[in-house]
């Protein structure tokens, strides 16, 4: 039973207007009939299509289908996958993509459609979200590590803390004990578990030492809290967890963050013995007063020797003070230690090479000068003069214009693209430049650098990014792929290859770990942090080649056999 007119007229209007692109074709590849939207997502009409083969009119990039053949559709069989397409302009985007056969009213195969969805914007917020998330991943590591770091740095708090001889305690601005050293759990008996959150007035007695009641207003803690000042008493009297107490000497200090109090810092220390050399005194001196004058003189050592232990218990409070204000200011710099990594890594070779440079010239200028002003100047030292000056003005120039273009590189690590304007350059010679101003470096390194280039090679393209990528390639195996004293092999090899040029780099030196290869383009990734390595070098290679010059870059490399980069950039 055929379906009604009216059915088809329907079912041509969603063909038409269907919010996916279509294409029909015959079995053998000719194209019979596209709708609206692969107009609008191709650029190209119906009348520029229809009548031609698919291959011609290049709507697809073939290597993105594998498997696929039109003989396969005319059997009957489906094919779907994702495949990039092509604008009329050459513009790429990702479709997802069914091919299936339609059939006749005999049920034969004369057709094949082609219905395409673009899923680029798709494909391209999957692509953010992996990068975000690798990125996440990468904070929550350093995070991890951060963690370790202020563990570390707190146990060794602790150990000072505990090693003092004064008992230390912390409380907040409720007057509950936040922390106890181990010197303050031997004076009072009480543990750490027992007190902590407890009000401090649990260590001081009823009673003090000078006869009133104990009143936590003129307490130094509580004043402590009201000025942001540091108090002392040496009058109060400190309760063991047994009921005994001790005499003590007590220093109150306030805990200050962005100018408001937020606790205390509590230093005391048993005085009985101090006390008890006090009466000592006391009565030796009322001893003296009895005694002949010949007993001065003991009088005089003994007090000495007493002036001397009380000035060393004051010289030690002040140097607890001195240890808690580096502590306090320790955890502050903590958070900034890894702000600076690698960044003087980066420029300083381009600087070093200019210093150089510099400096060499400036001593053959002094050479020639004493020359000249013996009157023994020959046509051939002026002339080895000359061919100095010419070199070393060259590395000048190269290496403190390869400084500044590092120096912007490091200001935003996803490449500028309107940054240096395109111009016409020989490949071959322009590596020479390059390979000329890192010629100090490589020269102390032993390694042989060879450069495969057809001297014929002309680009239009930007000589600064072509620059940055071999600089940074040779960096990157001269700081990694080798051993201190190993001298090596890199090669570097160019070639025209269609409308593209391809340039493979390689070194064989220690090579890239399995599992860190996919990794090496991810921004900050890098195994050698310790050493100062910030993890952006292939990044910026990366990011160049991709979105300044529109190419690819890819990396193969095993443990122990060197790594090989290739690169291809299309030619304009």
């Amino acid at each position: 039973m055929q379906p009604p007119q009216k059915l088809l007229g329907r079912l041509a209007y969603l063909i038409r207007y269907s919010p996916n692109t279509l294409i029909i074709t015959d079995t053998g590849g000719i194209i019979e009939y596209v709708n609206t939207v692969f107009t609008s997502m191709t650029g190209r009409l119906a009348e520029e299509v229809i009548g031609r083969h698919l291959d011609d009119c290049k709507l697809h990039d073939s290597e993105s289908m594998p498997g696929f053949s039109l003989a396969a559709i005319s059997r009957g069989e489906v094919w779907q996958g994702e495949i990039t397409s092509y604008t009329k302009h050459g513009d790429s985007f990702i479709e997802q993509i069914s091919v299936l056969p339609i059939t006749d009213d005999a049920d034969c195969i004369c057709w094949i459609a082609f219905i395409k969805q673009d899923i680029s914007a798709r494909k391209r917020v999957e692509g953010e979200l992996r990068a975000l998330t690798r990125t996440l991943e990468e904070r929550i590591r350093e995070h991890r590590a951060t963690e370790i770091e202020l563990a570390l740095l707190n146990r060794q708090n602790g150990l000072i803390l505990n090693s003092v001889a004064e008992g230390i305690f912390g409380v907040d601005v409720e007057g509950s004990i936040t922390f106890i050293n181990a010197t303050a759990e031997k004076l009072t008996g009480f543990r750490g578990d027992d007190v902590f959150g407890l009000p401090y007035r649990i260590f001081f007695r009823g009673t003090r030492e000078d006869g009133p009641r104990f009143d936590p207003l003129h307490c130094p803690i509580p004043a402590s809290f009201k000025d942001g000042r540091t108090h002392r008493s040496s009058h109060e009297v400190f309760v063991r967890k047994d009921g005994s107490s001790f005499p003590a000497r007590l220093v109150s200090a306030p805990i200050i963050e962005d100018e408001t109090v937020i606790g205390a810092v509590v230093l005391f220390e048993d005085i009985t013995e101090e006390q008890r050399i006090q009466r000592e005194k006391q009565k030796a001196e009322q001893q003296l007063r009895e005694l002949t004058a010949t007993l001065d003189e003991r009088v005089r050592q003994r007090t000495a020797q007493l002036n001397a232990i009380n000035s060393d218990l004051l010289n030690t409070l002040d140097q607890l003070q001195k240890t808690q204000a580096q502590l306090v200011q320790s955890e502050k710099m903590a958070s900034l230690g890894g702000l600076v990594a690698g960044v003087a890594h980066e420029i300083n070779t381009p600087v070093g090479i200019a210093y150089t440079a510099a400096t060499h010239l400036d001593k053959e200028t002094g050479e020639m000068l004493e020359l000249y002003r013996s009157g023994k100047m020959r046509r051939s030292d002026f002339e080895e003069y000359l061919t100095t000056c010419r070199e070393s003005t060259t590395l000048l120039q190269a290496n403190l214009q390869r400084a500044g273009e590092l120096i912007r590189s490091f200001k935003q690590v996803a490449i500028d693209q309107s940054g240096e304007g395109k111009r016409t350059f020989k490949l071959h010679d322009y590596i020479q430049e390059i390979l000329l101003s890192l010629r100090p470096i490589i020269k102390k390194t032993g390694h042989e650098i060879a450069v495969s280039c057809a001297e014929d090679i002309s680009l239009l393209s930007y000589p600064g990014a072509f620059s940055q990528i071999v600089t940074n390639l040779i960096t990157n195996s001269l700081t990694h792929a080798y051993d201190q004293g190993e001298a090596g092999r890199i090669l570097l090899q160019f070639s025209k290859n269609g409308d593209a040029l391809s340039f493979e780099y390689s070194d064989d030196g220690k090579g890239i770990a399995a599992e860190n290869l996919p990794r090496i383009f991810e921004p900050f990734f890098t195994t050698s942090r310790k050493k100062g390595g910030n993890g952006l070098g292939l990044h910026i290679i990366y990011n160049i080649i991709t979105q300044k010059l529109h190419g690819a870059i890819s990396c193969r490399s095993e443990p122990g056999k060197g790594a090989t980069f290739a690169v291809t950039i299309p030619l304009e």
